[in-house]
């Protein structure tokens, strides 16, 4: 970084965005947005998101078009400065989406999911139903995975409120042998819609936001059964709830390595 070398007793105080230079309020004393904005680009830094689509990271102490962009797809305050709070915000939405490492620094990983989950949006009317689910999954398991996560989580689906989705015996065209089943019914759009429910654009169930619907294939770690996969409600924490708390399917970081598969991940489209 270049130094923050100016003259206290400046008379004139320069736009901010002039030369990296900081402004001075009638005391003399920096500002604190001018001090961020004094901060030199490094000369590496990207100047769109394609560039960090093309394997380049966007980090603290960035500035520029890349970063706007990047603050805009968090939804926190566009400055253009890659500052502590886009770092805050980078590390908390890595957690909680369980990319590792947990670094506050943006390359094509995390970017694909941040824009992924920017895309498929979230209403705080839909964000208050999720809650509300992982609220009654949190209260209502029996203590362990014992085969029958299809009821459970349908259970915990009627009773909170999901998408339309309100009553024990909706959806009664749909089978419900298998946590499988689940999927095949909402990756048809026709239902979806038809049940106020969005399946997300996601790969991984650890990349699913806390109060989605998370269904994986059979083989997956950590499902038994030989075709009926698994279904469960997502904490947002990396792990999982349906008749058991506290599922998850095996590591993040080797979830398609050990042969898991994401059949959907859903969420209430209101």
């Amino acid at each position: 970084m270049q130094s923050l070398a100016y003259e206290k007793d400046a008379k004139q105080a320069k736009a901010p965005n002039e030369g990296g230079q900081p402004t001075f309020d009638d005391s003399g004393a920096a500002t604190a947005q001018s001090m961020e904005l004094a901060q030199a680009q490094p000369a590496d830094a990207p100047g769109s998101l394609d560039d960090v689509r093309a394997g380049r990271t966007l980090e603290r102490g960035m500035r520029g078009e890349a970063v706007v962009e990047l603050q805009k797809l968090l939804d926190i305050k566009a400055t253009g400065v890659f500052d502590d709070a886009t770092r805050a915000a980078v590390e908390a939405f890595q957690a909680e989406h369980q990319l590792s490492p947990v670094s506050g620094v943006v390359g094509p990983t995390t970017l694909k999911v941040i824009e992924q989950v920017a895309r498929d949006g979230v209403s705080p009317k839909a964000q208050a139903q999720m809650n509300r689910l992982v609220a009654i999954a949190e209260s209502g398991h029996q203590g362990a995975a014992l085969g029958d996560c299809f009821r459970f989580v349908w259970l915990y689906i009627t009773k909170a409120g999901y998408g339309k989705i309100s009553k024990f015996n909706d959806c009664a065209d749909m089978k419900s042998d298998y946590a499988k089943n689940f999927a095949e019914y909402f990756n048809v759009a026709e239902n979806a819609k038809r049940w106020g429910i969005k399946r997300l654009s996601i790969a991984s169930p650890y990349q699913a936001p806390k109060g989605a619907i998370v269904v994986v294939a059979p083989g997956t770690p950590g499902t038994r059964h030989p075709v009926a996969g698994d279904i469960a409600v997502a904490r947002g924490n990396g792990t999982f709830i349906n008749d058991g708390p506290n599922m998850r399917y095996g590591a993040p970081d080797r979830f398609f390595a050990d042969g898991g598969r994401l059949l959907g991940a859903y969420v209430p489209a209101l």
